[in-house]
């Protein structure tokens, strides 16, 4: 069955009529946004040696700006089927859709669609856990294009359009365990498996995979003003045509099928000074491994602050700072190995560091109506200067439940 059909049946579950026992919301937000770099065009003008190798092509990027209607639309059904047992079904719809035609191969859309079910253990004033399985499926589009100009990709041999190389629809499962102790600690485990299917290109492999994905978060309250948690995840990519590089960035049909693992370790602190203000401290480590020869390994570490200051009983007020160094130990600079070619003399092994800044300010009207002020800013530094650029959001919006 067509992901899309399978997913419309499944919101046509989740927006059955529900009894008065049923748990059911439905949810829409929507704004507008200004974005500075929609294609995420690099900073400055860079020698793109991955295109030619003598050299001598200086890429001029043209950075883009415009308008944007983010979109988002969200329906839950909860139904109760005994003392024990629930059915779950969730549906998430993520659009992004710019007003200026000149940027359009940056919107994006995304449809997630969930039914399940949920076991409930324990259900007591001290402690609390269940269990849950279900299906899971998704459909994501979004352009393939060239952050220099905006343009679709095409191929350098017959100028043949790949701009869908990223579009796939995806379906699998996921379990989830939760455990609840009052004052205590909370405990989370997740695991997720989806085989991730992409719409075929003329030239080039395409990005079809296996996607497997497990979770572990874990707090405890220290006391009433700290609590302490540790996060780990752990996922992989295993593909099915897209072939690893060699150590010299080399790409050969002939070499092993790309896998990719995932290690991501966060430990962080919540101080809650008082009833209006807290703050949160985060650090985080990031570790990929290219199973081939390793090229493509990186090591990520970041740091991240987070300030929460409740106003009033309507409004609040967060912001958020984050940066991160990022090194790779085999891969070059363009994907190009100096030793190789001759006028390559000032490409070295790449590495990457970024600054994020994010606030948020939300006003709760009424029950029903959330309105919303974001402001984001990200700076990116990549020694491959194909990937070097900044980018500023600016948002305005409302988010509402009808039911």
């Amino acid at each position: 069955m067509n992901i899309n059909k399978s997913i419309l049946l499944l919101l046509t579950t989740v927006l059955a009529p529900a009894s008065q026992a049923d748990y059911f919301n439905v949810g829409a937000s929507a704004g507008l946004a200004f974005d500075s770099n929609a294609y995420r065009a690099p900073s400055a003008n860079y020698i793109d040696y991955f295109a030619d190798t003598t050299g001598n092509t200086v890429v001029i990027p043209d950075v883009q700006s415009g308008f944007f209607v983010p979109l988002e639309f969200k329906a839950l059904y909860d139904k109760k089927l005994n003392k024990k047992w629930r059915l779950i079904g969730k549906y998430d719809l993520d659009t992004r859709t710019y007003l200026d035609s000149n940027l359009s191969n940056a919107d994006e859309l995304s449809h997630i669609g969930r039914l399940g079910t949920k076991y409930k253990i324990h259900n007591f004033n001290i402690r609390k856990s269940t269990v849950y399985g279900g299906l899971l499926l998704k459909d994501h589009k979004r352009d393939y294009y060239d952050r220099d100009t905006g343009l679709k990709k095409v191929t350098g041999v017959n100028d043949d359009v790949v701009a869908d190389k990223y579009n796939y629809s995806s379906q699998g499962f996921e379990l989830k365990y939760d455990y609840w102790r009052k004052l205590k600690w909370n405990l989370k485990l997740g695991l997720m498996m989806e085989q991730r299917n992409y719409d075929p290109v003329v030239t080039g492999s395409e990005y079809d995979n296996s996607y497997s994905r497990f979770d572990f978060e874990y707090d405890y309250r220290l006391n009433k003003s700290f609590r302490l948690a540790f996060d780990y995840a752990f996922y992989s990519y295993d593909y099915d045509e897209r072939s690893a590089r060699n150590l010299s960035g080399q790409l050969f049909l002939t070499q092993p099928l790309l896998e990719y693992d995932y290690n991501i370790s966060e430990i962080s602190l919540m101080h809650r000074i008082n009833r209006q203000l807290s703050l949160k401290y985060a650090y985080q480590q990031i570790s990929r491994k290219d199973s081939y020869v390793g090229y493509n390994d990186y090591d990520q570490t970041s740091l991240s602050a987070v300030l929460r200051y409740k106003a009033s009983d309507k409004m609040v007020f967060r912001a958020e700072v984050s940066v991160k160094e990022r090194d790779y130990s085999n891969a070059w600079d363009f994907d190009r190995d100096p030793s190789r070619f001759v006028a390559i003399t000032n490409t070295k092994h790449r590495s990457a560091d970024s600054v994020l800044f994010k606030t948020k300010l939300n006003y709760q009207q009424n029950e029903q109506l959330n309105l919303f002020a974001e402001i984001e800013y990200r700076d990116e530094n990549d020694t491959d200067g194909r990937y070097d650029y900044d980018r500023s959001i600016i948002m305005l919006g409302a988010k509402r439940d009808f039911f």
